[in-house]
């Protein structure tokens, strides 16, 4: 049975949850509502699940989540995979990620100190729709933050937004200011 997303109230995504190679929970069909986030999803999926220990959320569709997949902001709207025609979630835990829900008690100490752990990057930014193009210097910021998130550089949660997102503009402004320099400082 074919569900046209566009007509329908709700989506029927595909959920994968991987920690590192280990696949945690194995394609399973959940119904979606549009209005739901990538977030409200993943810890509907059950108790052992809370989104203090993901690393990331891609959408594709293909598959097998390979490019081009798209790395979404947990409070992004589950309708983004309508936006990108993807059928596709893969939630990427924290390879070190404690199971805070399946001790008896939740410490505000031990969530206050995987917070601190965790580090992210600032989120990519994405055009308003998948036939449109980013320009120049916007495409070089997302490539800038997709070699951070390679490299598994980041920023605390709380600084995230701040200095992480001044130092990716920082980096990316100076790169697109000496790209047409560059044989000059080959040069020198």
């Amino acid at each position: 049975m074919v569900i046209d997303m566009a007509t329908s109230a709700f989506a029927w995504p595909s959920i994968l949850v991987v920690k590192g190679s280990k696949v945690v929970l194995d394609r399973t069909i959940k119904k979606c509502d549009w209005a739901e986030n990538f977030e409200s999803v993943f810890e509907g999926l059950g108790s052992d699940f809370n989104s203090e220990t993901l690393s990331k959320v891609l959408i594709s569709s293909n598959e097998r989540i390979v490019e081009p997949a798209h790395i979404v902001p947990l409070d992004a709207p589950i309708k983004l995979l309508d936006t990108y025609n993807c059928h596709y979630i893969c939630y990427k835990l924290e390879e070190d990620a404690v199971n805070v829900t399946a001790t008896s008690e939740r410490n505000v100490a031990t969530v206050l100190m995987q917070n601190a752990r965790r580090l992210v990057q600032p989120s990519l930014i994405t055009p308003a729709s998948p036939s449109e193009k980013l320009c120049g210097d916007l495409s070089l910021r997302n490539d800038v933050v997709r070699y951070l998130q390679d490299m598994d550089v980041g920023w605390s949660p709380s600084t995230v937004s701040t200095t992480g997102e001044k130092f990716v503009k920082t980096l990316a402004a100076a790169l697109w200011y000496i790209d047409p320099h560059h044989k000059e400082f080959v040069d020198r």
